[in-house]
């Protein structure tokens, strides 16, 4: 493995921590500003008010894990 590929790797194990970080200050800056936040935890769809309640919207289905490669379809 050559260096542009060795940092291309190291930068992609870096990703999962980074975008939670991200999701989490820009959620963070949208309930400061007074706006009501969107977010998915435990299947479950939840709407975060700047006063800090939580209102469930509804169920949403759970990941899936898609092995690399794998193509896949959406039904509409």
């Amino acid at each position: 493995m050559d260096s542009s590929e060795e940092e291309l790797v190291a930068l992609e194990a870096e990703f999962p921590l980074l975008s939670g970080t991200a999701f989490e200050q820009a959620k963070e800056d949208a309930l400061r500003s007074g706006l009501t936040v969107l977010y998915v935890r435990n299947g479950k769809l939840l709407r975060q008010h700047p006063n800090g309640t939580e209102e469930f919207v509804k169920e949403v289905e759970t990941l899936v894990d898609v092995e690399k490669g794998s193509k896949i379809s959406i039904p509409k």
